[in-house]
């Protein structure tokens, strides 16, 4: 990512690019609401998809929402966590949610993996997933996810009630990456209009 240009003004050039044909489909990635709107408020184009952090922690169901509501679908990445955020953690020391106690309780009761469960979860939130896999193992336990049955209403709420204990958590650190907060609006985001 660069820090020297305008997200707006690269959204136009984007946008050229599908009319010249070189594009089908131009997206975003890790854009809030507002800087969706933003896009939005300005675009020939819409973005087909916002590609944001969604996990049990990290909810974002304000974006879901308003993505959904204008016609920008959202893929969910890290949807299996990580190892938290130290600078932007609430708690550092949060196990990453294959290991949350709620997941397994979950994913044993059904015969699945953590992992499956976690899946499960976004897609019937109306996300994609994209998990990391390592393995050709992991990656047919993830593809057998979409042949699974729909999570019940009270495992679906019990997976969304962990953030209520656990707190937001981020599990990629935008901070140290950049230099500023792209989650947050203020005048240290070189991105933004002036």
């Amino acid at each position: 990512m660069t820090t020297t240009q305008r997200y707006d003004l690269t959204w136009k050039a984007m946008e050229q690019l599908v009319k010249a044909g070189k594009a089908k489909h131009i997206g975003v990635s890790n854009f809030n609401i507002r800087k969706v709107q933003k896009i939005l408020d300005t675009c020939t184009i819409k973005p087909a998809v916002n590609q944001v952090e969604i996990h049990p922690y990290l909810l974002e169901s304000d974006l879901i929402k308003f993505c959904n509501e204008h016609g920008v679908h959202v893929t969910a990445f890290s949807p299996l966590g990580g190892m938290p955020a130290a600078a932007v953690a609430a708690n550092a020391n949060v196990p990453g949610p294959l290991h949350h106690e709620v997941i397994k309780s979950i994913a044993e009761k059904h015969g699945l993996s953590p992992a499956q469960v976690l899946l499960k979860w976004g897609l019937q939130r109306g996300t994609s997933v994209i998990p990391k896999a390592f393995t050709p193992s992991h990656i047919a336990d993830n593809f057998a996810v979409l042949a699974l049955e729909d999570l019940t209403d009270q495992d679906f709420t019990a997976i969304n009630e962990i953030r209520k204990d656990e707190g937001e958590v981020r599990f990629i650190n935008y901070l140290s990456h950049w230099g500023f907060d792209i989650f947050r609006p203020g005048p240290e985001d070189p991105t933004e209009e002036p």
